[in-house]
């Protein structure tokens, strides 16, 4: 009678300390994690009140290695810069594209702030993260947005140079050769099929000829001087590239427009609960349906199984 009584204390001990433990994990007190950061035992949760459980060791080698990292990283910028490494007209999109990316890691540098010095619980940690985890993929689309830009660029550019380079007879020949070509069905077919695969740099008379004339026209309404026997003339393809350039610049900068229609967005999504009625700390806790707080339940009963489990199999 009296193991059967410390084998029954032995069993409410192990279920409250299982409760306890998955108490502590919903508050966010039990990873191992927050534990070294918050001086260890989950006596509180915020960073700045350090305990004794820290590592030196640990924290040297990951500044060191943060600290490699960034001289690498700006000496590689330094040297693109001043090695003329990246061309005058692409410095301006790099340049606002630093700026946009030192916006973004001080919003995220603030969100990082808010998880380790604020006390909150699990539930709220992971709506927070799923924030954090938005920005970040916001920045990754701004950079693959910004290659894509800068390679169209350099596509576009190239070929505006090839146009400047054109000859007007050349031109005028071309014409010449397709009004005596037969005009034949086949023949027509045939040009259509060739100048679909033909490459990107191979001459076209017909465009050439709308860029001649585009560049005339230009020069002509605001009184510049075109190609003449002196060799001097208004670079228009220059003119072309930094005018890109500033396009460029404008699809990649996240404007202020852009920050109100998001903030309107998320401002809706907070108040569509509000105006059903429900109070704004009982729209901001997770719904008890939701696939999270099933998986929540799930390891709350299977650690509560697996404790009994373990001290039956003791008993």
């Amino acid at each position: 009678g009296s193991r059967a009584a410390t084998l029954e204390a032995q069993l409410l001990a192990e279920r409250e300390r299982a409760s306890q433990l998955l108490a502590a994990e919903r508050d966010g007190l039990s990873g191992h994690g927050r534990q070294l950061a918050a001086g260890g035992s989950g006596r509180t949760t915020i960073v700045f009140n350090m305990g004794t459980d820290l590592s030196l060791t640990l924290i040297s080698t990951v500044m060191l290695i943060v600290i490699a990292v960034t001289v690498v990283i700006e000496k590689l910028v330094h040297v693109a810069r001043k090695g003329n490494r990246i061309p005058e007209q692409y410095l301006p999109i790099v340049n606002k594209l630093e700026e946009e990316f030192m916006i973004l890691g001080a919003v995220s540098f603030l969100i990082v702030i808010v998880e380790v010095s604020a006390g909150i619980n699990h539930d709220q940690l992971l709506n927070i993260e799923f924030a954090h985890l938005l920005l970040f993929f916001a920045a990754v689309a701004l950079v693959v947005f910004a290659l894509k830009q800068l390679f169209s660029m350099s596509r576009c550019q190239a070929h505006w140079d090839r146009l400047e380079r054109c000859d007007k007879g050349q031109v005028a020949n071309s014409f010449e050769r397709q009004e005596y070509e037969p005009r034949h069905c086949l023949q027509r077919l045939r040009r259509v099929v060739i100048g679909f695969f033909r490459p990107f740099d191979e001459f076209d008379a017909k465009e050439s000829a709308e860029h001649l004339v585009m560049r005339k026209v230009f020069c002509d309404a605001f009184k510049l001087r075109d190609w003449d026997e002196t060799g001097t003339h208004f670079d228009f393809s220059l003119f072309l590239r930094h005018s890109l350039s500033e396009i460029t610049c404008t699809l990649i900068e996240i404007s202020e427009l852009s920050w109100i229609v998001l903030a309107f967005i998320f401002l809706i999504t907070l108040l569509v609960p509000l105006f059903s009625g429900e109070s704004f700390w009982a729209a901001a806790q997770p719904d008890a349906a939701s696939p999270l707080s099933n998986l929540t339940a799930a390891d709350a009963s299977g650690s509560g199984s697996g404790s009994g489990s373990g001290s039956g199999s003791g008993s």
